[in-house]
C-alpha cells in the first residue's frame, strides 16, 4: 500500500518532440502509465542495487496534480450535452407527442 503524486501529469500529453530526439511524453509512455495506475503487477529494476522488484499496484492511490488547461471548457461540453436515461430533459417535441396518447 502506498501513495504516490503525478504532479505536472497534464504535461505528458501536451509535449511535442520538435526536434527529432526521443518522445518521452509519446503515447507508448501514456498507455504504460495507464496500465500501471489501472493496478497491475510491475517489474522496477533498481541499477544502483543490481536488482529486480515486483510491484502490484492495486493498492496504491495515484493522486494526478497539474494545470489541466481547458479542462473546464471539456467538462462543460460533455455535461452541457443531451443523455439518455432516468432525469434526462424531455424536448419540446416528446412532450407534444407524450401529451397526446
Amino acid at each position: 500500500q502506498g501513495i504516490i503524486v503525478l504532479d505536472e501529469l497534464d504535461k505528458l500529453a501536451s509535449k511535442r518532440n520538435k526536434h527529432g530526439g526521443k518522445d518521452i511524453g509519446g503515447e507508448g509512455v501514456q498507455q504504460s502509465l495507464l496500465k500501471i495506475i489501472e493496478g497491475t503487477n510491475v517489474t522496477v529494476t533498481d541499477k544502483s542495487k543490481n536488482k529486480t522488484y515486483q510491484i502490484d499496484t492495486r493498492n496504491i492511490l495515484f493522486l494526478a496534480s497539474g494545470a489541466f488547461i481547458g479542462l473546464d471548457q471539456i467538462i462543460k461540453r460533455r455535461t452541457a450535452s443531451k443523455s439518455l436515461g432516468f432525469g434526462t430533459p424531455m424536448s419540446e417535441e416528446h412532450h407534444i407527442k407524450a401529451a397526446s396518447i
